[in-house]
């Protein structure tokens, strides 16, 4: 494939493009020019003025009006755009593809899965889905960072027909930026992520306007706890549309059993079960506890 350099066991890439980046995409910009500075890096956006934000991040990145000039040679093109975008950018990227391994940076993986699939085969690529989970509530370039991928865990998602060459360059791609990589099916992945991500993410959101909607001004009185428990709610609210809106079959049913815990939780409250509220708080904190850190496994 054109751009991959498989006799070197640090960074299997001689070449990276990075379609559409905003914090993540400009995170890996940043990163990659830090620890691999010998590595070509190119990218593109669709707007003039995030294209002005890429150059602006003042790394050598030759910076394209185009997909198709941004891909022309790489080894690796990472889509960094919405989701529901990804197919439209691969088919319009074209041809200049062909010998390219393609991954991504999205929340939800069972779209790219049906369609950029097919679109990057057409050209002769091949797709690897990716997922780091290193996102920030703070979007958008001027946020990015070269630190943002160290010690976070990044789901690589093939199905059973990717070709498995391409997924081991794109783990060592990930591996190579220090982060923690493991495996899923697309599917089982949207389900895993919908439990961990996007379904906090939404109750984050409905836990700040249950608690302020009717007094906003009682914000000043906030303190740690409220701050932890609603960061993630002062995300970028059409991002979070589109990656709910993507996720929706798995979220649902999750809020759903939400609602029923709560009403639960109520129904202890008011009865006064000191019992049972005791055991679901035992619960949660043994369950919390057992979660691992940023760095652990």
């Amino acid at each position: 494939m054109i751009g991959v350099d498989v006799s070197n066991s640090e960074f299997p890439f001689r070449s990276v493009a990075v379609l559409g980046p905003g914090l993540l995409g400009g995170s890996l910009l940043l990163a990659l020019k830090q620890r691999f500075p010998e590595v070509k890096l190119s990218a593109w956006a669709r707007r003039p003025e995030a294209r002005q934000e890429i150059r602006d991040l003042k790394i050598d990145v030759r910076v394209a009006d185009f997909a198709p000039e941004a891909v022309e040679g790489a080894g690796l093109v990472v889509l960094a755009t919405p989701v529901p975008a990804m197919a439209a950018v691969v088919e319009a990227a074209g041809a200049a593809l062909a010998g390219a391994v393609i991954t991504d940076v999205g929340s939800v993986k069972a779209r790219p899965a049906r369609e950029v699939v097919d679109i990057a085969r057409k050209f002769g690529a091949e797709y690897v889905g990716s997922h780091p989970m290193a996102g920030s509530e703070k979007g958008g370039m001027a946020h990015a960072s070269a630190m943002l991928f160290e010690g976070a865990a990044c789901i690589v998602t093939p199905d059973s027909d990717t070709d498995q060459e391409a997924v081991q360059w794109v783990v060592g791609f990930w591996e190579a930026l220090c982060s923690r990589v493991s495996l899923l099916d697309p599917l089982e992945h949207d389900s895993v992520i919908a439990r961990i991500s996007h379904f906090p993410h939404t109750v984050a959101s409905a836990i700040t306007t249950t608690a302020l909607t009717d007094d906003p001004s009682i914000a000043r009185f906030i303190g740690g706890g409220f701050r932890d428990t609603t960061r993630v709610a002062a995300g970028d609210s059409d991002l979070w549309t589109g990656i709910l809106d993507e996720n929706a079959s798995e979220v649902a049913p999750l809020l759903r059993a939400l609602s029923s815990q709560l009403t639960e939780v109520a129904a202890m409250l008011e009865g006064g079960d000191t019992e049972a509220l005791r055991g679901f708080l035992d619960r949660a904190r043994q369950l919390r506890q057992g979660c691992p850190s940023r760095t652990g496994l």
